[in-house]
This record gives structure tokens, C-alpha cells and sequence, in this order.
């Protein structure tokens, strides 16, 4: 049998009602309880950081981690580099928690005139 909405709420095929509110209630906290965990996994490091990398005017590059207070900055991305690796094991203390990779994203701004 299939589930019938009527007016009230969805009337399910063993003929007991589910109401709208608690339909909505129910599925409120289940996309809740989803990005918790969809946000913890990014944060809390499985495996990957990601960096958002940033041009300087004087020429050279600043990187701050998403969701996580690492900075570092280096005159080439080479050293900026090698100061990422230095943040995230000065993060990281213990290896175990620390990220197997980095991801740069490179940030650029520019302004179009209209």
C-alpha cells in the first residue's frame, strides 16, 4: 500500500496518521544532525585543509586555513609553501590528527567598472 497525504498529515499504510508538523520537526533535525557531521568531517581534519592563498600588493602571498587559525605567508609560493607545511605541523602537534594534504586556492580580486 502506498502512503496517502490528506489534509491533516500523510496517512501511512498501516492507516496511522503522521502529522505535517512532525514531518517538518523530523526532518529539520535530520538535516541538522547531517551538516553537524558533514561539518566536523571538514573541520576536524580527515584527511585534507584547504587554504584560501591571497596576492599581496608588495608582491608576495598570505594564506589563511578555512574553519581552521593557521596563517602563513612567504615572498614566492615556494616559501609560502614550506611556511604551510611549518603552520600545520605547529598546529598539529600530535601527527596523528594532522591533515595528509593542503589544498591552495588561490584567490584573485579584481574590479570590473560599469
Amino acid at each position: 500500500m502506498r502512503d496517502v497525504a490528506g489534509r491533516d498529515g500523510i496517512y501511512s499504510s498501516n492507516k496511522t496518521m503522521i502529522n505535517r508538523k512532525g514531518c517538518y520537526i523530523l526532518f529539520s533535525f535530520c538535516t541538522l544532525i547531517i551538516t553537524f557531521f558533514i561539518t566536523n568531517l571538514i573541520i576536524l581534519n580527515m584527511g585534507e585543509i584547504t587554504f584560501l592563498v591571497h596576492e599581496t600588493k608588495e608582491g608576495g602571498y598570505y594564506a589563511e586555513a578555512a574553519g581552521v587559525g593557521i596563517f602563513a605567508e612567504g615572498d614566492s609560493v615556494e616559501v609560502l609553501k614550506e611556511n604551510i607545511k611549518g603552520g600545520i605541523k605547529c598546529f598539529y602537534r600530535n601527527r596523528e590528527d594532522a591533515p595528509a594534504f593542503a589544498h591552495l586556492h588561490f584567490v584573485k580580486d579584481e574590479i570590473l567598472a560599469l
